[in-house]
């Protein structure tokens, strides 16, 4: 049979239905899957086998004018707001509809497996298909991002030999930014600065006019641009595994840091306030396990 999974949205949501896309192939290992993510395309690389292949979404995000475009009218642009689909002996699936759809955040994981699994057994019945969802509870949907090396970065930042904390300075592109005070960015870049000594260095995500000799961009001083694939967003959770702190806000760049490799560590992540800072830091806690997150 064949499934094609398909996601309409960008960076976070692609990122927290990763495992979602992982469990439906995996539990269903003679199906030929299809997997059209319009945009961080590189979170699905260590999913392609002999079974799995990634196409191209029609309806892509373009990171720089930070919104979709839609590139030709086909059946899978179609589909941005439909859950499930079947025409033609094609089963399509939009992930992105499976994280948001009766549900309070577009973040939060809880009672997601159950929603999923009560979808798919409906859609069994409706149209007569065996269709499996093997997971046993929402900590399984916590995701693993793909794994990318980035040796050369690692080794110039340890050969600094300074503490290291982690700003993530981007911003929603889905309203969550108008929770935030004005220049939010700067304010907080300024604030660390003005309390860490000259063996730490802060490492900031996106460059900014604040010039210091304590700070790193990444985007430019280490050559970390921003892309369409998301390739750029694993590169910084990845140098944000150095850091002892990591300082971040509510959007899907930022958020990479909700992965299974920061479950329960000793790690301390600080949560920017906002004005539903603490709606945000529950969700987190319950669904993401981190350790040591502080408003």
């Amino acid at each position: 049979m064949k499934i094609i999974i398909h996601n309409p949205s960008h960076s976070g949501d692609i990122l927290h239905t990763l495992e979602m896309v992982r469990i439906l192939i995996n539990s269903n290992p003679t199906c030929k899957f299809k997997l059209a993510p319009a945009s961080c395309s590189c979170m699905y690389n260590d999913l392609i086998c002999e079974n799995v292949e990634i196409i191209k979404h029609n309806c892509v995000w373009d990171s720089k004018k930070q919104k979709n475009v839609l590139i030709k009218t086909d059946t899978i642009t179609k589909l941005h707001n439909v859950l499930i689909h079947y025409e033609n002996k094609i089963l399509y699936i939009n992930v992105w509809k499976m994280l948001v759809q009766n549900n309070h955040t577009c973040i939060n994981l809880l009672g997601r497996t159950s929603f999923i699994k009560n979808t798919i057994h409906e859609m069994n019945l409706k149209f007569n298909l065996n269709i499996q969802f093997n997971c046993d509870n929402d900590k399984q949907l916590i995701p693993i991002l793909p794994n990318i090396n980035i040796d050369k970065i690692v080794n110039y930042l340890k050969s600094l030999n300074k503490k290291l904390i982690f700003f993530y300075n981007l911003n929603s592109t889905s309203g969550i930014e108008n929770e935030y005070a004005v220049n939010i960015n700067d304010k907080v870049i300024k604030k660390l600065l003005s309390e860490i000594d000259d063996d730490t260095i802060l490492l900031v995500a996106k460059k900014t006019d604040i010039q210091s000799d304590k700070i790193i961009y990444v985007d430019c001083d280490l050559n970390n641009p921003l892309s369409n694939d998301g390739e750029n967003l694993l590169v910084n959770e990845k140098i944000s595994r150095l850091c002892d702190k990591i300082y971040f806000k509510i959007n899907g760049g930022s958020l990479f840091i909700l992965n299974k490799n920061n479950i329960n560590i000793d790690k301390q992540f600080y949560l920017i306030n906002s004005s539903n800072s603490k709606d945000w830091y529950n969700i987190i806690k319950k669904s993401y396990h981190l350790k040591n997150l502080i408003i």
